[in-house]
């Protein structure tokens, strides 16, 4: 088997780089972005929500096995198992996420 090399490059915009700098009395530097954050998602399974609605059959993840076929779980799939998990806790136990300021 023969192996091309690609020498071609194209360009990726990663987004902006604004940011200030505050220098501490105890030395220490405080870096902070200067871009707002874009509207996002309140909580990180309502993106996986969405496309278990939207495209519940479309891969969300997928590993190739030593067989060399491919393992796949479905943005559904994926869905139903984060609920299955969340609904198994211990009782009395309450995890909360606190919003950035």
């Amino acid at each position: 088997m023969t192996h091309e090399t690609v020498s071609s490059k194209r360009q990726v915009q990663l987004g902006s780089l604004g940011v200030a700098l505050e220098k501490r009395a105890d030395g220490s530097m405080l870096l902070r972005s200067t871009v707002p954050v874009p509207p996002h998602p309140g909580r990180m399974t309502d993106l996986l929500e969405h496309w278990a609605r939207h495209a519940p059959d479309r891969t969300f993840l997928a590993k190739r096995e030593n067989s060399g076929d491919w393992r796949r779980i479905t943005y559904a799939e994926t869905f139903t198992a984060a609920r299955r998990v969340a609904s198994i806790r211990p009782p009395g136990r309450v995890s909360q996420a606190n919003k950035n300021t």
